[in-house]
């Protein structure tokens, strides 16, 4: 399965749009990219992913383990327009809340006091 992403800007906050599958073929591409966007002065990082077909446990994990380095960075990552299958085994997983998921990447932006 392929992955991809494209990086947006929004207010000069990193928006990453993520595109493909989420699962164990993947892994550690996201945090990988995460890394390459992360600014230390700003200190958040958006993930769009409205283009993310499929994610399994690998893919959460990667989720979880991207928050937790952004968490001991002294920042946050949070998830906008995830789909309705995504929001479901996150919410299967009790993951939805404390992941910080988004209707958008206005709102989450908004919601993290940056807008």
């Amino acid at each position: 399965m392929n992955i991809r992403y494209e990086q947006a800007d929004l207010n000069g906050y990193p928006v990453l749009k993520i595109f493909g599958s989420m699962d164990f073929d993947t892994s550690g591409k996201v945090l990988m990219w995460v890394d390459h966007a992360w600014d230390d002065e700003k200190k958040l990082v958006i993930l769009d992913l409205e283009g993310v077909d499929h994610i399994d446990s690998a893919g959460v994990t990667e989720l979880v383990l991207v928050k937790k380095r952004a968490r001991r960075r002294d920042g946050n990552v949070v998830l906008a327009r995830v789909s309705e299958v995504g929001r479901y085994v996150l919410n299967i997983m009790g993951l939805q809340e404390p992941l910080e998921v988004y209707d958008t990447p206005e709102a989450a932006l908004a919601a993290a006091g940056k807008a």
